[in-house]
């Protein structure tokens, strides 16, 4: 058998490896902006404050993750690769746009976590992720 039909993770064929592997990334990062962040947040405004952090982080780790689908659906068809990056562009940024306001107006309304540190969490999570969601539409690895 030489394994000619079988497609691996991550080969030209499969998709569905590389966003995978992307998710993997976002995922790190998205874990990372949250430990490190957390010692500052809970000396800033407290141990409550943690959870808006956290749900910040996860705002930004769901705009990206569904940000990235466009770009899995058009890996091997080059033609089709500069349009899905400017569709998982407007679906990342109007992703976490409508994620945001919700939070906030569920930080308002229900009082489930501090307001601050969820935005805090939400912009600088979004900015790192930003770097690995342009590596993964140009096709380089993190």
């Amino acid at each position: 058998m030489t394994g000619q039909g079988v497609q691996r993770a991550g080969r030209p064929g499969n998709p569905w490896g590389g966003y995978l592997r992307f998710l993997a990334w976002v995922t790190g990062f998205s874990l990372a902006v949250a430990a490190l962040g957390a010692y500052p947040v809970w000396k800033r405004w407290g141990g409550d404050a943690v959870t808006g952090l956290a749900a910040g982080c996860a705002v930004s780790w769901l705009a990206s993750a569904l940000g990235g689908l466009p770009l899995a659906f058009a890996a091997g068809d080059r033609s089709q690769r500069a349009l899905a990056s400017l569709q998982s562009l407007v679906l990342r940024f109007g992703l976490e746009i409508a994620l945001v306001l919700l939070g906030v107006w569920m930080a308002g309304w229900m009082g489930g976590f501090a307001r601050s540190p969820f935005l805090a969490g939400a912009a600088v999570s979004y900015g790192i992720l930003l770097i690995v969601d342009t590596r993964y539409a140009l096709k380089v690895e993190p």
